[in-house]
């Protein structure tokens, strides 16, 4: 019945009386707050600190933690959404689970598996559109569907049409290129990868992104506040 009532809910535009009535079905959303019409399915949970915004017409499905940091950002038009047999199955801690940073942003038109578990960092940017995290797979040597998590430190950047498989992880301070798939971690702050596979093409010393105190960044001649 709750979970029927959270869909219902989640389809309201944001308000006080939506935030309230979400968080006496067993979620826990900030007053301050904001959630916009999103469809929310089956056993999801969401946490949503302080300042946080959820845009709408976003689809968040079997997501056991949907948990946007203090300031945090969701475009609209994004996908959350687990499969339950493998969560239900998994020893991975974070399984099933989608955990967005303080200052962090996720644009538009973006796609995450979090059948293993998303971890975002804060002042991190998931830039552009249509990149996917995808984090479970089929093993063909084993003929088994495996999940893993994927993590993404604090003050990086992921570019438009990024593809991130299972059990990869992008670096604090960095950037990954438009258009690259991430297969493996990678481990060298301040660079910037490209590629497929992605690589390390170079270092970037020094960067006002690597140190801005909020997360949102403007285009020249925009006052913050």
């Amino acid at each position: 019945m709750k979970e029927l009532l959270t869909t219902v809910l989640g389809l309201f535009p944001n308000c006080r009386l939506k935030i309230a009535l979400l968080n006496r079905a067993g979620h826990r959303i900030d007053s301050t707050a904001r959630v916009g019409p999103i469809v929310i399915v089956g056993r999801t949970k969401m946490i949503v600190a302080s300042g946080a915004i959820v845009g709408p017409f976003n689809v968040v499905r079997n997501v056991g933690e949907f948990r946007i940091g203090e300031k945090a950002e969701i475009g609209q038009w994004n996908w959350f959404s687990s499969f339950p047999t493998l969560v239900e199955n998994s020893t991975l801690p974070d399984a099933g689970c989608f955990q967005l940073g303080a200052h962090s942003s996720v644009t538009s038109r973006h796609f995450f598996d979090v059948s293993g578990g998303i971890s975002i960092g804060k002042f991190t940017t998931i830039a552009g559109a249509r990149s996917v995290f995808m984090t479970h797979g089929i093993d063909v040597v084993s003929n088994l569907l495996l999940a893993d998590s994927i993590q993404v430190g604090d003050y990086a950047m992921v570019g438009s049409s990024s593809n991130l498989v299972m059990g990869s992880s992008v670096p604090n301070y960095s950037v990954v290129a438009m258009g690259s798939t991430i297969i493996a971690g990678l481990e060298q702050e301040r660079s910037l990868y490209a590629g497929t596979p992605a690589v390390r093409k170079k270092g970037i010393a020094h960067a006002k992104y690597w140190s801005r105190p909020t997360g949102r960044v403007l285009p020249p001649g925009c006052n913050a506040e």
